[in-house]
Order: C-alpha cells, then structure tokens, then sequence
C-alpha cells in the first residue's frame, strides 16, 4: 500500500465533502480514516459560515488538548546551495547565474553546531540541501548529510531533522548506516510535496529530462520508504500558491498526515511556506495571511496529534497570531555558514541565500520571547532557568 497509489484522491475527497451537512467545533474525537480526515478539513476550510475566528479558538482548544503548552523548536543549517532542481519559484534553482553557489566544510559544519548548542541554547537542528539528478551526486549527499546527522547526535542534539528533498531506499540506507537503531525516534526527514495536485507540480517544480525532481510520485514515496527503514518522524508541506485551490493542499496534508500515523509514524509536521516576492514571483504574496491563518486553524482542529510549523520567513506578528495554533517554531538563516558572521543577527543576503526572511531575529532571543510573553514552552530548547542545571558543553 502507499499513499500516492492507494489514498490520494481528491475527486473522492470532494465527493465526500459534499456530504457533510454539519461540523461539530466542540467536538474531542480524532478523525484516523485519511479520506474522511480530508473530506473533513476541505468542507471545514471551505464553508464560509464557519468563521475563522471560531475555527482558531476550536483549534487552540484541540492542539491544547494534545501539545499542552509545547512547541518544538529546531534551527536550519545549509550544507549547501547547489541544486540540480529547475523550480521556477525557488532561488536555488539550477539556472538561478545570480545565486553564488556555497558548500560546507566538515569545520563549518562542526563549529555552526557548537554555536547552535553552545550561545543559541538549542538542542534541535535541521541540515538542508539541494536535490541531485545524477545518481553518485545523490550518493555523496546522502554520505555528508549522514556524516552531519550524526556529528549532531554526537554534540548532544535530542532531534535532528534533514530536508534535502525526495530520496530512494538506496539513499535512505547511506543515511541510516550512521544512525543508530536506537537513535531512528530522533531523526526526521523533511520532504514538503509542494503542492498534491500532480499537473501543477509538474509546471511549477521542474522542466522536462529534470527526472528526479519531476518525479511526483517518487516524492510522495519517500515517505513510505522512511516508514519502512523504521523511523517514526516526517514533515510534509505545501508551497501554498503553487496551487489556486488552496482547500486541495488542505485535502492533501490532512490525508498525508493521517495515512502516516496510520502505518509507523509517531510525528508528523506540517510545513506551510508561501510563494515569496523575492524570488520574483509576484509583487505580493499570492495566499494572503487571513487564507494562510485559515489553513493552520483547519489543520490544528482536524489533526491536533501532528504539528503545524512555521519558520521566520513569516513576520513576528504573525507568529504571535497564530502561537496557540503551532505545534513547531523554526526560525534560521536561508545561507551556508549563516551563524559564523554575526552572533547577534542572521544573514539573509539575495546573492547567497535562498529565500528572503521577513525576522532576522537570533533563535534563542525568537524563543526566550515566546516564554518570557507567552504560557508556552519551547521543547528541544534550553531555556534560561534551565541552563545552570543542564551544563552548556557540547559533547565534541
């Protein structure tokens, strides 16, 4: 069985949807069937009398019911931004000549991690790469993602998490080779779909002969082959923009995230970046907050046991808006090396970076300002009334 072959279906999730007739917003039960699950979120995301308002306090109630008053946190660091992939909306893309191509050294590595553990509190990190077409290229990352994985293991990392795109088994197994069986429960992989609908992912991620990246259904199943190696943590999103029809990628999500928790899986994130105006994709951002404040609601109501993230590319106060709705806080740098220049702000340079960030904020002033004006705790972060008991050593 996989998802892509055997659940993802949105004509029969509209169908389904269509026939719901009332939705219970006090309700504390837990939908496990995906398709039920979707069908759900769509009639909920799309029903214009239901208000947003109420949907926020319905689903601060359930990710409450669920999360308690935590929110993971973890921090990004690129190993790279060299990328075969030809994503229109993407700044790493291959034909991107403005973009000065970077790559890491194992001592940038080691000492972006030091920083990470030692001055930013933090004891959970994400490596992030390009994605490779030829398949020794794929090897060698999977090899230095690996190496990088591990390395933070070894510092004393709690979580680890990588997002280098969509990988085979034979990939997954380099990778693994360096984590321990006992450690799989601390390692996630991140592979965003992008958008669930097929022909738009085909328009917006890559041009044809660009066979691994164009590959939909390869990404899906990246997925399902991390299931089957045993480990329990994965982060799906969508680019919301990509597609017009944002209640299909709600569909998508909720589908997704059920389906996994139905076979290994212990955590799923949700992912929710939009179409940034850096990149040159439009003038504004194509899925305004009040649509983007929606869908996290929809997707704390329906799935309150999975985790909606958000990154820094969203300002402050939006952050603030939708606190009581995450499940997961990432703020970081967009560039290679982006914590050796400057310990008090991240870099976000066009010539270098990926995308643009709208908070430039270090991680531990983003966290220590959530728990000093909020009721919640920042997991995977050590907070200061913690710091004198837990030692600040990295384990190097």
């Amino acid at each position: 069985m996989s998802f892509y072959t055997d659940v993802l279906n949105y004509e029969k999730v509209k169908t389904l949807a269509a026939d719901i007739d009332h939705i219970d917003l006090s309700t504390t039960k837990i939908i496990k069937d995906p398709d039920v699950a979707a069908a759900t979120a769509l009639s909920i995301y799309n029903n214009n009398d239901i208000s947003t308002e109420a949907l926020i306090e319905a689903g601060k109630r359930r990710k409450k019911a669920y999360r308690k008053n935590n929110i993971i946190g973890f921090v990004p660091i690129y190993l790279t931004n060299h990328c075969d992939g030809e994503c229109k909306m993407c700044g790493m893309r291959k034909n991107n000549d403005s973009l000065v191509r970077q790559f890491s050294t194992p001592s940038m590595i080691d000492e972006q991690l030091k920083f990470l553990y030692e001055q930013q509190h933090m004891r959970g990190v994400a490596f992030l790469t390009g994605e490779y077409n030829d398949g020794f290229a794929r090897s060698a990352n999977a090899f230095i993602v690996g190496y990088a994985l591990r390395r933070a293991l070894d510092f004393g990392f709690k979580t680890v998490y990588m997002n280098i795109g969509s990988l085979q088994p034979e990939y997954m197994e380099i990778i693994a080779d360096f984590i321990k069986p006992e450690d799989r429960h601390r390692v996630a992989m991140c592979v965003n779909q992008e958008t669930y609908n097929e022909t738009m992912y085909t328009r917006f991620m890559a041009q044809e002969g660009d066979a691994f990246k164009a590959n939909f259904k390869n990404r899906i199943d990246s997925h399902d082959s991390w299931s089957k190696m045993g480990f329990v943590s994965h982060q799906i999103g969508s680019l919301l923009g990509v597609n017009k029809d944002v209640g299909e990628e709600v569909a998508g999500l909720i589908a997704h995230a059920k389906y996994l928790m139905s076979t290994t899986a212990k955590t799923v994130f949700f992912s929710l970046p939009r179409l940034n105006p850096a990149l040159g994709t439009s003038n504004k951002k194509l899925v305004q907050d009040d649509a983007l404040v929606r869908v996290i609601a929809t997707l704390a109501f329906v799935a309150p046991e999975s985790a909606v993230m958000m990154t820094t590319r969203e300002t402050r106060e939006l952050q603030d808006q939708v606190m009581p709705l995450l499940g997961c806080l990432a703020p970081g740098t967009p560039e290679v090396g982006g914590y050796l220049n400057d310990p008090e702000m991240m870099p976000n340079n066009e010539k270098v970076a990926q995308f643009r960030i709208s908070d430039t904020r270090m991680p531990r002033d983003t966290f220590e300002r959530v728990e000093a004006n909020t009721e919640f705790n920042i997991l995977d972060f050590v907070s200061e009334n913690n710091r004198a008991e837990t030692g600040l050593v990295a384990n190097h």
